[in-house]
Parts: C-alpha cells; sequence; structure tokens
C-alpha cells in the first residue's frame, strides 16, 4: 500500500509535467506547420476538451481507472487524434485562400475531411477496442477500452465543435497566421469576380428584355397589318 500511494503521488506530479510538454510539442509542431499562432491554440483546446471529456466519463459510470491512466491518455489521445485537426484546418486554410467566407470554408473543410477523420477514427477505435475486450490484464483492457472511446469523442468533437471554433476565430486565425496572408486578396478577388457576374447578368436580362420588347413590337405590327389587310378586303 505505502508504494502504490508513493506511485499515485508520484503520477500526480508527473502527470502535470508530461501534458504540459506534450500540448507544448504538438503546439510547436502545429505552428511551424501552419505559421501560426492561433491554429495550435484552437487544435489543441478542441482535443483537450475530448480528453476530458474521456477522462470525465468514468466519474459518472463509477468506474475505476488506473493510476496511470492520466498520463497515457492525455498524451496518447493528444497525440494519435490531432491529425483530425490538422486535416480539416487545412482543408479551411485552403478554402479561405480560394476565397470562401469563413462560414462556407469551415463547411467545406468539413465536407472535405469527414471522411478521413470518420476511417482513421474507426480504425484506431477497431484496434483498441479490441484489445480492451479480450485481455485478461486489467490495467492493459482498461487503458485500451479508454483510447478506443478517446478515438471516438475526439472525432466528434472535430467534426461537431472545431468547425465552430474555425468560424468563430475566424478572424483571429486570419490575423495572426502567415500561411493565411493571402486570404484578404483571395476574398477581394472572389468579390470582384461575383460583381461582374452579376452585373454580366444584369446585362444579359436588360438584352433578353429588350429583345423581348422588340418581338412583341413587331408581333403588334404584324397584327395590326393583318387587321387592316382585313379591312380593307
Amino acid at each position: 500500500a505505502p508504494c502504490t500511494k508513493d506511485l499515485i503521488e508520484i503520477t500526480d506530479k508527473d502527470f502535470n509535467r508530461v501534458n504540459a510538454v506534450s500540448i507544448g510539442l504538438v503546439a510547436i509542431i502545429i505552428l511551424f506547420v501552419f505559421k501560426s499562432v492561433s491554429v495550435p491554440i484552437v487544435l489543441v483546446c478542441a482535443i483537450e476538451f475530448a480528453i476530458f471529456i474521456n477522462l470525465g466519463i468514468p466519474y459518472y459510470t463509477g468506474a475505476v481507472l488506473p493510476f496511470v491512466a492520466s498520463i497515457v491518455i492525455g498524451t496518447i489521445q493528444l497525440g494519435s487524434t490531432v491529425d483530425y485537426g490538422i486535416l480539416m484546418s487545412n482543408k479551411f486554410k485552403d478554402a479561405r485562400l480560394a476565397g470562401l467566407s469563413g462560414k462556407d470554408a469551415a463547411a467545406e473543410a468539413l465536407k472535405g475531411s469527414i471522411n478521413s477523420i470518420i476511417v482513421s477514427a474507426l480504425t484506431f477505435f477497431a484496434a483498441t477496442f479490441g484489445v480492451g475486450m479480450y485481455s485478461n490484464i486489467d490495467m492493459i483492457s482498461s487503458l485500451c477500452k479508454l483510447m478506443a472511446r478517446g478515438a471516438i469523442i475526439s472525432m466528434l468533437v472535430v467534426i461537431f465543435v472545431l468547425p465552430a471554433f474555425l468560424r468563430l476565430f475566424n478572424r483571429f486565425i486570419t490575423a495572426t497566421s502567415l500561411s493565411f496572408k493571402g486570404v484578404k486578396a483571395a476574398e477581394a478577388a472572389a468579390q470582384s469576380s461575383y460583381t461582374a457576374g452579376t452585373a454580366q447578368a444584369e446585362v444579359a436580362e436588360g438584352n433578353y428584355a429588350n429583345n423581348s420588347t422588340e418581338v412583341a413590337d413587331v408581333n403588334t405590327m404584324i397584327s395590326n397589318y393583318s387587321d387592316n389587310n382585313g379591312n380593307a378586303v
């Protein structure tokens, strides 16, 4: 018992250190990939929210977790599921650089990445859930079940929550990201193209209306001519 107590106390201290280091390293990697200060914050917050939910569920179900669960799940779930958010954020960036608004870009990012996210999450779930179900070692079984559940929770958070984060912090992300540098120019070009297209449509509609009026006038003239000839006869 004293040995276990010491391990639990050490684990609590290690959890804070390991969690901080893992978050910091992941954030630095994302920072260099996206050349952004805000994208790492948004992505890490989304995945940490999923981890918080995953580790909070046992409190309500009454399940007992191994004392190393917080360290293992906190790092593995972050490292293995943050790529879901990276994929969606990259799609969001491409859509914004294509001139789409924040709302449309978030929808396009979700549409373009949802299949890959679901496949990746279900693969991770299947690999860990099977071990968790059939392992006779309680610690391994518990940790694998936590990882399996974490994959599903992270998938749901990325699909349903992250697009809202991207939409909500759209301006902040654009202002603090070098990789989003061409967004304003793309938006201006898209707006100009839309304006030009609208003007052309209006001109075409006006020409169609004029042609319709001319045709109607010709038909009226023919009708009047026919009536006059009929009266003369």
